[in-house]
């Protein structure tokens, strides 16, 4: 017994140093690959930096701390290549930690005159995709990507329209993603500072858009907060967006359930709509252009009443806003009635 003890004593003595030099050995060359693949992003050929970032975003350095901080550090690359790859590790790392740093580098670092413009509205759109899948570390941080978010589309200048439809439908998911960790105090309190500014439905053509994105934060207000600022976004909509934009919002958005909310009070000179047609509505509400603001449904026994003592006059005028949809030509944009807005009358007064 004593014998076999004793052998068994002498091949670990042999084995177990074998097996730590093999383990140093391991431990020392996965080292090296990754200091290797860090000096290759921060400095090598394009290729050579694209697959460096690549691999950095593998399952194998998932986690890891000197390879997210590279990744990091790579938002700095000047090549649209490159900092698409370095994007796309960053979502394989799942650290919110990185959303800040994408914002700060890629939305608001300033691009060279000389930039390849298809490859810059390429990487905005998928700088905001991996905001939202990342998310934000703190709800402060939230708050933040947030408030940048919406002074994005409001002072960047573009430099085509071409890919705007796919940048603003990133940013949308991503605000949707950030508001999920904002407490409804907090939400309100954005809505508070920056509904003002992005539901201008109006620019002069130098901002993003025609409408500065006014569809999109509705759209995103309206899913966080309704019904507590239904009543107020509608005015907005009614009084300060163009038909277009309206049209467009009801169009892209059609859920009409977000809209029900307690009667609004729209202002402008009552006509009619030049013959019956139902329940799309019999009035229409004018602006100093002679512009629709809103169709308007009056009940059968409320006609005449409206006809005879209110028809071209100024007026405010309360109901229920709803949008309505239609596959005829009502509801196409361009045929001059592409006002989706529907509103249940429900009183009037003449205008003060």
């Amino acid at each position: 017994m004593k014998k076999i003890f004793s052998i068994g004593l002498i091949v670990l003595f042999f084995i177990l140093p074998l097996s730590i030099v093999r383990a140093d050995e391991n431990g020392e060359n996965s080292d090296q690959e990754l200091e290797q693949l860090i000096q290759d992003l921060s400095s090598g050929t394009l290729d050579t930096r694209a697959i460096a970032a690549q691999e950095l975003g593998s399952t194998k350095y998932k986690g890891n701390e000197k390879a997210f901080n590279a990744l990091i550090q790579a938002l700095n690359d000047g090549d649209f290549m490159v900092l698409g790859t370095v994007l796309s590790s960053l979502e394989a790392h799942e650290n919110p930690l990185a959303s800040e740093k994408i914002m700060s580098n890629l939305l608001w670092e300033p691009y060279p005159p000389d930039s390849d413009i298809r490859a810059l509205w390429f990487i905005i759109p998928q700088a905001f995709k991996t905001i939202g899948l990342l998310g934000a570390p703190s709800e402060e941080t939230a708050v933040s990507l947030i408030e940048d978010t919406f002074a994005y589309f409001l002072f960047q200048p573009m430099f085509s329209p071409i890919f705007e439809g796919a940048i603003r439908e990133e940013a949308t998911n991503a605000l949707f993603s950030l508001f999920n960790g904002v407490s409804p105090e907090n939400s309100l309190t954005l809505y508070k500072k920056w509904g003002p500014h992005v539901l201008k439905g109006e620019s002069d053509g130098s901002f993003f858009g025609s409408d500065k994105f006014a569809k999109e934060a509705a759209w995103v207000f309206l899913h966080i907060l309704s019904p507590s600022v239904s009543t107020e976004l509608l005015n907005t909509m009614v009084h300060e967006w163009s038909p277009e934009i309206r049209w467009e919002f009801a169009y892209f958005y059609p859920e009409t359930k977000l809209l029900n909310t307690s009667p609004i009070t729209v202002k402008g000179r009552l006509d009619d709509q030049g013959k019956f047609i139902g329940r799309l509505g019999q009035f229409a509400l004018k602006d100093k252009n002679n512009n629709t603001i809103v169709q308007i449904h009056v009940p059968k026994e409320k006609i005449n009443t409206l006809y005879n003592n209110f028809w071209g006059k100024e007026v405010l005028l309360s109901g229920i806003i709803t949008i309505t949809q239609g596959s005829f030509n009502l509801f196409r944009k361009g045929t001059g009635f592409s006002y989706p807005l529907h509103l249940e009358f429900t009183d009037i007064k003449f205008a003060q």
